[in-house]
């Protein structure tokens, strides 16, 4: 006797979500390490590369990656995203390679994003406890900024991880509320930093005094003295380099925009407000990223350069000023000028954006893994679904066991073997979801006109939605190969053996849904029950 096609008629996902929810999730997603950290390391990473020149090309494939999820998400509005897109329109072994791909490419950057933002608190709190005169809460920053045995920092992220399950998995309106604070808080926060930055160009005496008073007196000579000793030089304008840095760094920064998309079974009237979340979304976070960027180096000038070379060559020798990888936060708080509001705003901006990323992501990616597990592809127990809370607790945990474990992977308790972190590398797993997600929109029109009809726009018998779909596929391959090219052949080895268990599980799962009678044609062509 055959089963049914789906694990049951009905998702049991509830559509509650409206475009201001879509539009802050987008946001969340993207605003991270991408802007707070990974910036203001660009000229150390990609050496000769601009940062802001970086971010202001990355916005043009993110955009057209940002509309082809906007119009798929309005035409298959389904938990699982672009695993629906992709395997209902060009192949369901490759749907499901990428997806396995990217929830596990996200235990990573979980782990990256907390680990990391250990760190940011303790800035946070150390510039709370020096304005306000509370030497005790000054010297926990510092310590959870710098602290002295790895453990502390895998605690504090694991507990991080916690408070995001507890929220996913109460979902709803409470989930909401958190989701608004967590927004708002670091959106705030970088407008100041921002704002701070622009009102104070960079001049080695005035940027002298500011840095000494916060990080300590002597600090900046310091810095410069350390970074010369180990061979600073600053680097000639490199356009190449640029480009690499917007394949490994920027890509990765506006990676979220099609967030929304992947729950978009749970968001009401999906074709206005996918459009709403996902490219309001995208420009609004540009504007951010751009500005962030430019008003940094326009305040902090060479010095930053200087700072990267002396922490990441030659840290050890720090003596007076703290051992903090750099962060953007860390340079904005310098110029509140002992305002101990704006100071703090500006530090728990990096901290509350590296933590909102992970409700964001872990949404997405819980309903990924929710949405192949309800096509019998993965344990069905992950397609279960709270009665009460109507969120998918069997997936969720499964993340957060993942997350745990690129905590691990990614905190200093592995000491060395931390490079295993980048073989499972985001940004290449996201661009693979990337690309293939506009070869389905442009081949939408071809091989599924009757879904086509729903978004179909067309100026001189060319169909736009298509045309961008190609545009997207075309800069997917070209910044997939870029990143790819820039990846160290470990790495490249870790992430091709992570698509080949996903392969792997896709034919066990084949073999064992046919053993049972399931039509496969007719399961992995029809679009999945709401």
């Amino acid at each position: 006797m055959s089963k049914g096609l789906f694990v049951r008629e009905a998702t049991g996902l509830v559509r509650e979500f409206g475009p201001f929810m879509c539009l802050m999730m987008a946001m969340n997603n993207m605003i991270g390490a991408g802007i707070w950290g990974l910036s203001i390391r660009m000229p150390y990473t990609y050496p000769g590369s601009d940062p802001v020149l970086a971010f202001v090309i990355g916005l043009i494939p993110a955009f057209f990656f940002a509309i082809s999820y906007a119009w798929l998400a309005s035409c298959m509005p389904r938990a699982g995203g672009d695993y629906v897109f992709i395997s209902r329109t060009i192949n369901p072994a490759l749907g499901y390679v990428v997806t396995i791909g990217n929830f596990l490419g996200r235990w990573f950057s979980i782990g990256f994003l907390l680990v990391t933002d250990v760190g940011l608190w303790g800035i946070a709190l150390r510039m709370l406890g020096q304005g306000a005169g509370n030497l005790a809460l000054k010297d926990f920053g510092t310590f959870l900024s710098a602290p002295p045995d790895p453990m502390i920092t895998l605690a504090g992220a694991i507990l991080l991880l916690l408070t995001v399950w507890f929220f996913m998995t109460v979902g709803g309106k409470v989930f909401k509320a958190y989701t608004g604070v967590i927004w708002f808080i670091p959106l705030l926060g970088g407008i100041i930093c921002i704002l701070l930055n622009f009102a104070n160009p960079y001049n080695p005496a005035t940027f002298t005094k500011a840095w000494d008073a916060v990080w300590g007196a002597g600090s900046y000579q310091e810095i410069v003295t350390i970074a010369k000793t180990a061979g600073y030089k600053l680097e000639a304008p490199n356009f190449d380099a640029t480009i690499t840095a917007v394949a490994g760094a920027a890509l990765f920064a506006y990676s979220g925009f099609h967030n929304p998309a992947q729950w978009s079974g749970e968001i009401k009237n999906p074709k206005r407000n996918m459009m709403i979340g996902i490219i309001g979304g995208t420009l609004i976070t540009a504007v951010i990223y751009i500005s962030l960027a430019a008003s940094a180096f326009f305040s902090g000038g060479e010095f930053i350069n200087m700072y990267n070379w002396a922490y990441y060559k030659a840290r050890a020798s720090f003596v007076i000023t703290p051992k903090i990888e750099p962060v953007l936060p860390m340079f904005g708080v310098i110029f509140a000028s002992g305002n101990v509001l704006l100071a703090f705003l500006i530090a728990t901006a990096g901290a509350f954006s590296l933590y909102h990323v992970n409700p964001a992501a872990l949404m997405m990616e819980t309903r990924r893994v929710f949405s192949i597990a309800f096509d019998r592809f993965f344990p069905e127990r992950f397609a279960n679904v709270s009665e009460r809370f109507h969120t998918p607790t069997w997936a969720i945990i499964f993340m957060m066991v993942g997350g745990v474990i690129g905590i691990v992977i990614s905190s200093p308790v592995l000491g060395p073997l931390r490079t295993l972190a980048g073989g499972i590398n985001a940004t290449f797993m996201y661009l693979l979801g990337y690309l293939f997600t506009g070869l389905a929109l442009a081949l939408l029109p071809i091989v599924r006109p009757e879904i086509y009809a729903s978004i179909k726009s067309e100026v001189g018998g060319v169909p736009v939605p298509a045309l961008c779909g190609v545009v997207a596929f075309g800069l997917g391959i070209f910044f997939f190969a870029t990143n790819a090219r820039a990846l160290a052949p470990m790495d490249i080895s870790i992430s091709s053996l992570i698509l080949g268990i996903g392969l792997a599980l896709y034919l066990y799962y084949a073999y064992k849904n046919k053993k049972m009678g399931i039509d496969l044609k007719a399961l992995l062509s029809e679009i999945p029950p709401e």
